[in-house]
């Protein structure tokens, strides 16, 4: 029961008992709703937003790309992963 309870894998929660001489285990609660949520839209999001800076890199490197243009890509991009993490650090 307790191994369950602890969300920890076989080798953790033993190495947890043995090593540290620990019964006493914290208990990881289960991820929000949102938070699960959150994880699911960015995973599908992230291969995306991967392509899109591939090839964004891509152009520029072959001068397809003005330095203007790649610089305000990039800056959105970097809104893009900071709206995301503010997104998972807030969920619960």
């Amino acid at each position: 029961k307790k191994l369950a309870a602890s969300e920890m894998k076989k080798s953790e929660f033993f190495r947890e008992i043995f090593l540290n001489a620990n019964v006493n285990l914290t208990v990881k609660g289960a991820p929000s709703k949102e938070l699960k949520d959150l994880v699911y839209i960015f995973s599908k999001s992230s291969n995306n937003l991967n392509q899109i800076a591939y090839k964004l890199n891509l152009a520029h490197q072959m001068g397809r790309v003005s330095e203007s243009l790649y610089i305000n890509i990039l800056n959105r991009l970097v809104n893009i992963e900071e709206l995301m993490l503010a997104g998972v650090n807030n969920a619960d």
